[in-house]
C-alpha cells in the first residue's frame, strides 16, 4: 500500500533509510509492522470475541495518532488531499485481513496434520 500511496504522491517519507534506493520507509515496513502483526496475532490469541473486536478498533484508532505523531517528528508527510480516516479504515481493514489469513492457517495446518 506504500508504494500505491507514494506512487499518487498522497504521501511521503521524507526522513528513511537508503532514500536513493526505496521510496517507502523499510525499517516501518519490514521492521516495525510485522513486529506490530505479531504482537497483534499474539494478543488476539488470548481474549475472546468481543475482546478481539475491540483490539481491532483499538489499534486502527491509534494508528492514526500515530501517524500525526510522526508526522511532528518529520518521518511522514501528506499532501492536502490526505485524511487521516482513511489510516483508520486502511488499518482497520489490514488487522481483520491478517486475523482472518491467520485463522485460515491454523485451520489448514490443523486439517493436515489429521
Amino acid at each position: 500500500m506504500d508504494l500505491y500511496h507514494i506512487d499518487k504522491n498522497l504521501y511521503m517519507f521524507p526522513n528513511r533509510p537508503f532514500p536513493e534506493l526505496f521510496s517507502i520507509n523499510i525499517v516501518f515496513t519490514f521492521g516495525i509492522l510485522p513486529i506490530l502483526i505479531f504482537v497483534f496475532l499474539y494478543l488476539m490469541q488470548q481474549v475472546s470475541k468481543w475482546g478481539r473486536a475491540g483490539i481491532i478498533l483499538f489499534l486502527s484508532l491509534v494508528m492514526p495518532v500515530a501517524e500525526r505523531f510522526f508526522e511532528l517528528l518529520g518521518y511522514f508527510e501528506h499532501n492536502d488531499h490526505w485524511q487521516h480516516i482513511n489510516t483508520f479504515f486502511w488499518y482497520l481493514i489490514l488487522f481483520a485481513f491478517c486475523y482472518t489469513i491467520f485463522l485460515w492457517n491454523n485451520k489448514e495446518y490443523k486439517k493436515a496434520k489429521t
